[in-house]
């Protein structure tokens, strides 16, 4: 079946996007942290684009893996029915005997007998089952819905939260937010809001960025505003509120994939660790920038703050790796320009399409697995990985 071949075409080739980017978040200490970021990103926008562009374009042959085969059992054989009954001419014809002919109430008409399988007996007619493709396209489905109501849950709190915040009057708070932002070229307004439901920034919004304070921010000292600052708006500087967008729609897709778990999870942490790059990049010295976070992690008055559609300053569950990451001097801190940005992006699109377009299966393999089902094509690539 043709679907079910391009159903194992786009798991193989977006396993093979994954892994790559997964080496080269785990492997890669010459890289900085926003190129590290960057390349898992571009898998990931990969992935995503692979499903649509592998129905959308044209197919070019290159016969380079056999087709998989299924390693399930074969099918039972098709029912046999009995030998069509002889001609009356042929058939000998029995003698009746006393009582049936006595009696004709007593005689019944013989039908054939009918042989299913070795059995010799006619099976009821059962309710129709749906098939096993059905069945995993419902798991698959569900699945992705679950990862994608968690996304939207995270979401709606973030917007709650927001819509229940009061925006910041301070005058400093502002001048300083829109030297900071200059300084990092953004031109998109920022909306400064507080609220006592948090205790650490939050930074939301993909195209009108909000920074989210707690109701004490209006007593930090000026060091701790300018750093806090510095990071949220390296956020909205670097799109990561568009990334963590992107990370759902691939954890939805693939979600049965663990590289794409570990994909998301090692972006998060390099995105934290690439803002940090920023703030230090601006002149703010290595101690002081940690021991301010050490404070702001310590003054955390409520657990499971971090949502999954908005960016803290704190990341809890790595906050000792970005510490290190902080004081270690020698480590590479350039973070990838603008234009690399999008020639990435636009690179990954690219060998994306290029993967969609070839077609690694032999024709011989092709008709050959043509008659298999789609269990035996997922069983033969999870038994491969």
């Amino acid at each position: 079946m043709e679907i079910l071949l391009g159903v194992a075409d786009v798991l193989l080739k977006s396993t093979l996007l994954l892994a790559v980017a997964a080496a080269a978040l785990l492997g890669s200490r010459r890289l900085s942290a926003g190129a590290r970021h960057l390349t898992g990103l571009a898998a990931l926008i990969g992935t995503v684009a692979l499903v649509p562009l592998s129905i959308t374009l044209p197919r070019v042959a290159l016969p380079i893996l056999p087709a998989p085969r299924a390693a399930v059992a074969p099918a039972p054989e098709p029912a046999l029915l009995a030998a069509a009954p002889a001609p009356a001419e042929a058939r000998p014809i029995p003698a009746a005997e006393p009582s049936a002919a006595a009696d004709p109430s007593a005689a019944r008409p013989v039908e054939p007998a009918v042989r299913v399988g070795h059995l010799g007996v006619v099976a009821p007619a059962g309710p129709e089952l749906p098939d096993r493709g059905t069945l995993l396209f419902a798991v698959w489905a569900a699945g992705a819905l679950v990862v994608l109501l968690r996304f939207a849950g995270g979401t709606w709190h973030v917007s709650r939260l927001l819509a229940r915040a009061t925006p910041v009057t301070d005058p400093g708070w502002h001048a300083l937010a829109d030297e900071l932002r200059a300084a990092h070229g953004v031109k998109t307004p920022l909306r400064l809001l507080h609220t006592p439901e948090v205790s650490v920034a939050l930074t939301a919004g993909v195209f009108s960025p909000v920074l989210l304070l707690p109701e004490d921010a209006c007593d930090w000292s000026p060091e701790r505003r300018r750093l806090v600052l510095l990071h949220e708006i390296a956020h909205v500087a670097r799109r990561d509120c568009l990334a963590l967008v992107v990370t759902a729609l691939a954890t939805a897709v693939y979600w049965f994939n663990p590289l794409v778990w570990l994909v998301a999870s090692r972006m998060r942490r390099e995105g934290e660790r690439a803002c940090d790059d920023l703030v230090l990049a601006a002149g703010a010295r290595a101690s002081d920038y940690a021991g301010e976070l050490l404070a702001i992690m310590r003054s955390i008055r409520f657990a499971g703050e971090e949502t999954l559609s908005a960016l803290a300053l704190t990341e809890g569950s790595d906050l000792e790796g970005r510490l290190r990451a902080i004081l270690e001097p020698s480590r590479r801190r350039r973070a990838p320009s603008r234009g690399a940005a999008r020639g990435a992006v636009l690179l990954a699109v690219s060998l994306t399409s290029v993967l969609a377009i070839v077609e690694p299966w032999s024709r011989a393999g092709r008709a050959e697995a043509a008659s298999h089902e789609y269990v035996g094509l997922l069983y033969y690539w999870l038994r491969g990985w």
